[in-house]
């Protein structure tokens, strides 16, 4: 089965990868701004969601992200000001 999760990206591989919440995109939109990394969207089937935090738990942050867009059926980047409320 696919679910939706949410995820940040830097330049070293994934940083963190969580099922999709109402408000839990405009949180790591903030995180990943702090972190000077990139926050997504990503549709996978949850089957392989447990290997790639396996590899993501080894330390293995390149391959985790890799794994994650090969076997993904959508993804996406979130955008920071998505989450900005007007003045």
């Amino acid at each position: 089965m696919k679910d939706s999760y949410l995820g940040i990206a830097d330049q070293h591989g994934l940083r963190t990868l969580v099922p999709e919440t109402e408000h839990g995109g405009s949180f790591l939109v903030r995180r990943a701004e702090r972190m000077n990394a990139i926050c997504f969207w990503v549709v996978i089937d949850r089957f392989y969601v447990g290997a790639i935090l396996a590899e993501l738990d080894r330390g293995e942050a390149g391959n985790s992200l890799q794994m994650l867009q090969i076997l993904a059926d959508e993804i996406g980047c979130l955008l920071p000001s998505t989450y900005r409320r007007a003045s």
